[in-house]
């Protein structure tokens, strides 16, 4: 019987030990052979039986088990899962996860990595695709798709060498990422039939069409999503007394007379605007809005900010209303009208909605079908695989279904 590598290495081990004790034994034997008879050695030699260390040394080499390379179960390059005999493993995995700095503290890293991991094993399956068509990136694309990364990090306050630190990845990692996801993306263009590239052979698997049906079926059954209601629209500005001055009583005076001051520019026909900000120029919270208030119906704000804005015609200016040390100036902007919103211009909406959905239902439909056709081991991982996919695309299909 052949032993294997590790079976060899353990009895050539065995074989030392032995061997120093029978050197030493030899060497007494050789020193007492003068009083042994001629001939014994010889004849001993011809017709005893074979030593018993032969046993020993061919029971070790059928006993001993093979050593397998242990991997701790937090290393990096632990596996998780095989594509069609490609390896995936955590550090693929680690590679695409946000960085800790930017996790929420409730964050659910053990989910989050799973979906990674899924992610992962479904680009796997295309670029593989990808790959078997034929589809490959120029030099010239590479640097363009780098450039575009590269820009994509600027504009959001980043840099490459900090992105690639983070996650610490190196460059090659970062550019084999990027070519994956090229590959995948082109592949998958055209096997839902979006390609018209001549450089991309790949048969389309399904299609994104949508038809004109589809679109006035959407419509018709979803009546209220198309119904718009009233807004009422309302500006306040609120003067507010130093409520931390030593006489209460002379800032209260002080703020009444700033509300008359600035009622008095706007019934002079000062813009709202200009009016609001020089009078709100200290505030610690500068309001974006400039104090403009959408009512769509009545109860949700108080009866007298609601009275100025439904029963006022545009343009109204309130009295100064003062609310305990604080005074407030509304004025009207007037309310647009409820209306259901026709057909013809909900339907750009829609069939662009529609077509969403219908490639990413597309999508995975190709992913489950490319999984079908792969070998995903473990089977566990291909089962988790599947039904990941196959709950995507029911949402997809189905925005309401779980």
């Amino acid at each position: 019987m052949h032993a294997a590598p590790s079976s060899r290495r353990s009895v050539r081990n065995l074989t030392s030990a032995i061997a120093a004790p029978l050197v030493i034994a030899g060497a007494f034997a050789a020193g007492g052979c003068a009083s042994a008879e001629p001939g014994d050695e010889g004849s001993a030699s011809r017709d005893d039986p074979a030593p018993a260390t032969t046993k020993i040394l061919n029971d070790a080499a059928e006993q001993a088990p093979p050593q397998p390379r242990v991997v701790s179960s937090t290393s990096p390059s632990r596996v998780l899962g095989y594509v069609n005999g490609e390896v995936v493993t955590y550090r693929d995995v680690a590679l695409r996860l946000p960085s800790r700095r930017v996790l929420s503290e409730d964050a659910d890293l053990a989910t989050l990595e799973k979906s990674t991991f899924y992610d992962i094993l479904t680009e796997r399956l295309v670029d593989q695709a990808a790959v078997e068509s034929g589809i490959d990136l120029a030099r010239d694309d590479m640097e363009r798709i780098q450039a575009n990364e590269v820009r994509r990090l600027e504009r959001a306050g980043g840099k490459l060498d900090a992105y690639l630190a983070e996650r610490d990845m190196t460059r090659r990692e970062w550019e084999d990422v990027l070519r994956r996801r090229e590959r995948a993306r082109r592949y998958m263009s055209a096997a839902v039939g979006l390609s018209s590239s001549a450089n991309v052979r790949v048969r389309a698997r399904t299609d994104t069409w949508v038809r004109p049906t589809d679109v006035v079926a959407a419509y018709e059954a979803n009546p209220e999503r198309f119904k718009v209601p009233a807004v009422a629209r309302v500006r306040k500005l609120t003067i507010l007394s130093d409520l931390d001055a030593p006489d209460r009583e002379a800032a209260v005076a002080d703020a009444r007379r700033k509300a008359e001051a600035a009622l008095a520019r706007l019934r002079a026909g000062e813009d709202w605007v200009p009016v609001f900000r020089d009078v709100t120029r200290n505030s610690p919270e500068p309001d974006p809005a400039d104090g403009l208030i959408e009512l769509t119906e009545r109860g949700k704000a108080q009866p007298w900010i609601e009275e100025q804005a439904f029963d006022k015609p545009r343009g109204a200016l309130s009295e100064i209303l003062q609310k305990g040390p604080s005074f407030h100036i509304l004025r009207s902007e007037g309310v647009t009208p409820a209306r259901t919103i026709p057909f013809e211009e909900a339907q750009p909406r829609l069939e662009e909605e529609l077509r969403g959905r219908k490639f990413d239902a597309a999508y995975y439909e190709v992913c489950l079908s490319l999984l079908e056709e792969a070998t995903v081991r473990p089977q566990d991982v291909a089962s988790g695989l599947r039904e990941h996919l196959s709950a995507a695309r029911r949402k997809a299909t189905d925005p309401g279904s779980n």
